[in-house]
């Protein structure tokens, strides 16, 4: 390198460097509202190792590559799935992604081409963010390689430009067939994202067991006036939800419930959802609409009771809410 080139160098690095830092200083100061740095609720293996997270990012290299590439199979939730293991397919790809990378990407450096040494690090520094370095809510996502893809088209740009003769019209024609495919299957996907239902088809299924797609696919068929077939879809995204995580799933299911008349299957999922989120303003309300239709005076006034604690900001706790299922007459009590 000429001094001027050392020169250069050094200051592209340096102000890389403050950059990186004080997004970091920020994200640990001020821009961390919720005094926790993950991004997710869930606690599980995943969320508690950094070196399963970093694990798992190795793995999810040859999943952007198929999304990248070979885009079959796309679909907008994806399971959450984590990998300790260091070797593997998926793994060894990864190893292989990044030592190859780092190898090409030096050899070019020295001899004066930086294009490849840029596309390559633009492409994991895009990334470093959804590394597992701060613990997300998921794996890997479509929509997070919006901006690493632009170190792909930087790569095949290079590749391109280092090629010679009748080699660079070939890689020009595979390029154009590449576009024309990926144009084809982009047409395609517009079809998937046309309507709610379409979308939500699709992404079940790719992901069979998430109970937030049933839960959508329920709320679609309740606005349609289809109470029966989102008892349906909400009933099976209960059942997904094995954690109980969701408390809108419930709450849901009793709405559905209530707009048929199965009053007492509807007082269930409300205490179901209550079980979940106690101080669900909505699910007691229902709980009062349906204590009502079916004059239970005392349970009523219960539930008015609940709602006035609410709206003065006191907190319910779940033993509340279990001897108040378990004082209802025997004959409504389901579980």
């Amino acid at each position: 390198f000429t001094p001027s080139q050392k020169k250069s160098s050094i200051q592209t690095i340096v102000t890389l460097a403050i950059i990186g830092g004080t997004y970091i200083i920020l994200k640990l100061t001020a821009l961390n509202f919720t005094g926790d740095l993950k991004l997710t609720e869930l606690t599980n293996e995943y969320t508690e190792s950094i070196f399963i997270r970093l694990i798992t990012f190795i793995t999810a290299i040859w999943e952007y590559f198929k999304l990248t590439f070979f885009p079959k199979d796309l679909f907008f939730e994806k399971p959450f799935n984590f990998h300790s293991n260091l070797i593997g397919a998926s793994q060894l790809f990864g190893y292989l992604t990044v030592l190859t990378g780092l190898l090409f990407s030096y050899k070019f450096f020295r001899k004066g081409s930086r294009k490849f040494f840029l596309g390559f690090f633009w492409f994991f520094a895009a990334l470093v963010p959804v590394s597992g370095i701060i613990v997300s809510n998921a794996t890997y996502a479509e929509h997070w390689l919006y901006l690493p893809i632009i170190g792909i088209i930087i790569l095949l740009a290079a590749g391109y430009d280092s090629l010679k003769g009748h080699y660079k019209k070939i890689f020009a024609g595979i390029l154009i067939l590449a576009i024309i495919t990926l144009s084809v299957r982009t047409i395609y996907r517009n079809s998937e994202w046309a309507d709610p239902e379409s979308f939500y088809k699709n992404e079940l299924k790719h992901n069979p067991g998430s109970p937030r797609l049933y839960n959508q696919m329920g709320r679609l068929e309740f606005k349609r006036g289809n109470a029966n077939r989102a008892i349906k879809y909400f009933s099976e995204g209960l059942v997904k939800d094995q954690d109980r995580m969701l408390y809108v799933i419930p709450y849901n299911l009793g709405n559905a419930q209530f707009r048929i008349g199965d009053y007492t299957a509807a007082i269930n999922s409300y205490f179901l959802s209550l079980e979940i989120n106690p101080n669900n303003r909505k699910a007691h309300n229902m709980l009062y609409e349906t204590f009502n239709e079916l004059s239970m005076s005392d349970e009523t006034n219960k539930t008015l009771q609940f709602l006035e604690r609410i709206d003065n900001g006191e907190v319910l706790s779940n033993t509340e809410i279990r001897e108040f299922y378990f004082s209802l007459p025997s004959s409504i009590k389901q579980f």
